[in-house]
């Protein structure tokens, strides 16, 4: 059994794209049924590094490429779970959900009050010659388990049977929860410095697994700190309530989070009677988190 336990960056290899590579190894593949008996075992080796590169893209689309990052330190990418907050399911269709739209999820969408983006926003991989996503290079459907711990996407190899050796061992790429969930650990600080001193509620703006928003509300600290865990990985959202949610005589946010790991630290610094920006927009040059000045009174 071949496991693909380790982070690596399959956005170059040798000076190729992933997808250039891809269409190179799926036209070999193509090739293979011409040659002689003899030369099998090379296009088996070049079918597991295929399958291999399928099967990290793959995830890649489901959970984002943790590598690639946009303007200053933020993530840029989060795939499937940042539009919809889970894992494809497999009455959604598994892998296929990253190509076709299932019916049971909505269009993407901004949500004006939450300031996030909801709903399916594929395709999530790209089309390629010859090559078929649900399927390793052996023309074997992929296995994908989302429920196991972690969830993983499996090629049963040369072979297709369980198990094996050499090119008939299977490939396994795990898509660990570190990977798709995330811990939020937050602070709320007064704007000009010192400590913030309002009875203050934090509500989480995070997304069901169906496309739709979801929202969980603490109230903050005596040390002014908040915290949310097994938050959906994405761009995710907070709003402040002063004094609570139900009885709010003053509001703020929401303030954007881009998660940077798995356990993600957040400075919230309120500023009063200052618009939103335009709805699923972040203005040029400004943090995500904290520096914000959206709030309302």
């Amino acid at each position: 059994m071949r496991w693909i336990r380790t982070r690596k960056n399959i956005g170059s290899i040798s000076g190729l794209s992933v997808i250039d590579l891809l269409i190179t190894l799926s036209l070999m593949a193509i090739l293979a049924g011409a040659v002689p008996a003899t030369l099998a075992p090379v296009f088996d080796e070049l079918n597991v590094e295929r399958t291999k590169q399928q099967l990290l893209q793959i995830r890649n689309a489901m959970v984002g490429d943790i590598d690639k990052i946009t303007s200053g330190s933020n993530r840029g990418e989060f795939g499937y779970v940042g539009n919809v907050g889970a894992l494809p399911t497999v009455a959604h269709g598994g892998i296929s959900a990253l190509l076709t739209k299932p019916a049971a999820l909505s269009n993407y969408a901004i949500v004006s009050t939450t300031r996030l983006g909801a709903g399916w926003n594929g395709p999530y991989l790209p089309s390629v010659f010859g090559l078929d996503w649900t399927k390793d290079a052996w023309g074997t459907a992929l296995a994908y388990n989302p429920t196991a711990t972690p969830a993983t996407l499996t090629s049963y190899g040369a072979d297709r049977l369980p198990g094996g050796s050499g090119p008939d061992s299977d490939i396994v790429v795990e898509i660990p929860t570190t990977r798709r969930r995330f811990n939020l650990y937050g602070v709320v600080s007064k704007a000009g410095g010192g400590s913030w001193t309002l009875p203050t509620q934090v509500e989480l703006n995070d997304l069901d697994g169906s496309g739709g928003s979801s929202t969980s509300l603490v109230t903050l600290s005596g040390t002014n700190t908040f915290s949310f865990s097994n938050v959906s990985m994405g761009r995710r959202s907070v709003t402040l309530y002063v004094p609570t949610k139900a009885f709010a005589t003053s509001t703020y946010g929401p303030f954007i989070i881009y998660p940077s790991s798995n356990e993600h630290l957040a400075t919230i610094t309120p500023t009063i009677a200052v618009s939103l920006e335009p709805e699923g927009e972040e203005p040029e040059g400004k943090k995500p988190e904290g520096e914000e000045p959206e709030g309302k009174k």
